[in-house]
């Protein structure tokens, strides 16, 4: 009775505020209107919501425990013969049936990777890839004794895979990332900008003082997650790449870009 009522009231809500959003007439249908607008209906909008909602909570490692929706609440209200079961806790067991014990198998997301203060690589994103283009071209003109590598992240034939290629060092890592189910390819990304790192950590383990590290990459996203590294899908590489920054820009004195 009252979860009907709710979902009959935001019915007409969402209804009466796509009239106005379509300019529409009263008497048009409403999920006509959803169908228009791109709207989903109210009952897999709460329960997108929802299972967003716990499937962050998941995501992090201290809030399952802390929430105990895992746990099955056996105690009864007088006269009711089944117990009561939380909305967080019926979402959890829905998500549990559709996907199984895989669902405890999911990616752990750190609310954050660094201090605010922080001091990153320095990010270089040209306007368009015509000025990219030029800009590389005017880097290779000029000789330095900066080490510079190559990364791509890509998928083919459902699997995700990363690579890094040094000319200086004429050194190539890979990394295969698992299926396009467990992976995808900014994830690869990542893992390519963290290769490259590595490269430079090897070759400044062998003696060689370079005047700066320059990552090559095609991927804004991966390259600005390394402005304000925050919790998101990924985190895991990031985190692994930010000790390998400090360093080599602490300790080696070698300045590190990304573009």
């Amino acid at each position: 009775g009252y979860i009907k009522q709710t979902i009959d009231s935001l019915k007409r809500l969402q209804a009466k505020a796509a009239r106005i959003i379509g300019g529409a007439y009263k008497a048009t249908s409403g999920p006509a209107l959803d169908i228009e607008l791109y709207l989903l209906p109210i009952e897999q909008q709460i329960w997108k919501t929802s299972s967003e909602t716990v499937s962050r909570i998941l995501s992090t490692e201290k809030m399952p425990a802390l929430a105990g929706f895992r746990l099955l609440r056996t105690t009864r209200s007088r006269g009711r013969q089944t117990p009561y079961v939380s909305p967080l806790a019926h979402t959890y067991r829905r998500l549990h049936q559709r996907r199984g014990e895989t669902i405890e198998e999911q990616e752990v997301i750190p609310p954050y990777l660094a201090p605010p203060w922080w001091q990153g690589p320095n990010l270089r994103i040209a306007p368009s890839p015509e000025i990219a283009r030029t800009q590389h071209k005017e880097f290779l003109k000029h000789p330095s004794n900066s080490i510079f590598v190559y990364t791509d992240g890509s998928g083919i034939d459902d699997n995700i895979g990363a690579a890094a290629v040094s000319p200086l060092t004429q050194c190539t890592k890979m990394a295969h990332m698992g299926s396009s189910e467990t992976s995808t390819v900014y994830a690869a990304e990542l893992q390519g900008i963290n290769l490259a790192l590595q490269f430079a950590d090897d070759d400044a383990e062998k003696g060689n003082k370079r005047d700066r590290v320059v990552i090559f990459t095609d991927n804004q996203a991966a390259i600005r997650s390394f402005q304000t590294p925050t919790g998101r899908s990924g985190a895991y590489i990031v985190a692994e790449a930010i000790p390998l920054i400090d360093k080599l820009q602490r300790v080696r004195r070698t300045p590190v870009e990304i573009r």
